[in-house]
């Protein structure tokens, strides 16, 4: 029996803060390198080098709280499983029948939510590039999974979105148990 998705939304304001700050750093960059032509020479290069990086890493910031702002969904949870698009590595559908555990983790002031899975190496291998397959691995390496889901960018909290998951979870992991 298909029961209806669950669909929960990337938070509009986090995004639209993060856009405005991105764009801020962006134009501040551009200003400190401008008035910085008249510095001496030495003192120009660090300058212009320290905002350049600034420039491509809040460019790059912005490019993305644009793409969220038009791919809202963050989570969608169904029948077959976790569709994970809340963060840079969003593992994809994450199978009922994979995970073993779903768990809160704490470190320093951040939350965020442990999907323990069978197939670690197979979730960490199928991240589409380097970057994220180094971020998927050090997740399992510091955090006993690859797959951490924040609530933070999330339009629900840490607490609301573990109840759904471990709900859904108990429920699905009994479903497919009745069909074998």
């Amino acid at each position: 029996m298909k029961t209806k998705d669950i669909i929960i939304k990337k938070s509009r304001v986090k995004q639209v803060s993060l856009l405005i700050i991105s764009l801020f750093v962006i134009i501040d960059a551009l200003f400190i390198a401008y008035i910085s032509f008249d510095m001496e020479a030495r003192f120009r290069i660090v300058i212009i080098i320290n905002n350049i990086l600034a420039i491509l890493l809040f460019g790059y910031m912005f490019i993305t709280s644009l793409k969220n702002m038009i791919n809202i969904v963050g989570l969608t949870i169904t029948d077959k499983g976790v569709y994970n698009t809340s963060t840079y590595v969003g593992s994809g559908l994450i199978n009922w029948e994979s995970i073993e555990d779903i768990r809160l983790r704490r470190v320093i002031y951040n939350k965020f939510i442990c999907v323990d899975v069978n197939n670690t190496e197979f979730v960490i291998n199928s991240q589409t590039n380097l970057l994220k397959r180094i971020i998927a691995r050090y997740n399992f390496k510091n955090h006993g999974s690859p797959i951490k889901i924040n609530a933070n960018g999330l339009s629900i909290n840490h607490k609301e979105l573990l109840e759904i998951l471990r709900r859904e979870w108990d429920k699905n992991k009994t479903n497919h148990n009745s069909m074998l």
